[in-house]
């Protein structure tokens, strides 16, 4: 019942079946805390998501679905603005997880949080041994277009337009 609240687009209903699933005596709770945290986090409701997602972990900590919790834990923090702990759970993320599938993206928000704090040195620096190391990734166009965006920046337009048309080649491609 969660999953046709969920693909109907009631999240809220979706929440409450999944909450009510877990309840059973059978359930798969680690699937039903999971796909909760996912609906909370879809909802926008960040606190309750990464609670959830923590829960889901301390209870299986080996759970086949740690590599998305602890990312959408990392991510949960990145949409509230909270960069202290947004740094600290991704770097987290990427020691626990050096093969995981989301440490592209991981590398590249740490890079965009260095850039942001004006560090654009350190952070070009950063997203170029993200394009070597992942050069395949899904999202390693985004990687691409804030590398041209830097290189604008320090006036450095015919790396800038590279990079743009990397970002734009990668985003083809790799869809």
């Amino acid at each position: 019942f969660g999953m046709l609240a969920y693909q109907s687009g009631d999240l809220a209903e979706a929440q409450r079946a999944f909450d009510k699933a877990a309840n059973f005596p059978k359930a798969d709770k680690e699937r039903l805390r999971f796909l909760g945290g996912n609906v909370l986090f879809e909802m926008q409701r960040f606190d309750a998501a990464r609670t959830a997602f923590e829960t889901m972990l301390t209870e299986f900590p080996t759970s086949a679905y740690k590599d998305e919790a602890l990312y959408r834990i990392a991510l949960s923090y990145f949409y509230q603005n909270d960069y202290k702990n947004v740094t600290k759970t991704l770097n987290k993320y990427i020691e626990e997880n050096p093969k995981g599938m989301y440490i592209c993206d991981a590398k590249y928000r740490l890079a965009f949080i260095v850039f942001q704090e004006g560090k654009k040195e350190k952070a070009l620096e950063e997203l170029l041994k993200i394009i070597e190391a992942h050069p395949n990734d899904n999202n390693i166009g985004q990687v691409h277009a804030l590398t041209g965006d830097i290189f604008v920046q320090k006036g450095d337009y015919d790396n800038a337009m590279k990079q743009f048309a990397l970002a734009v080649e990668k985003a083809k491609t790799l869809t």
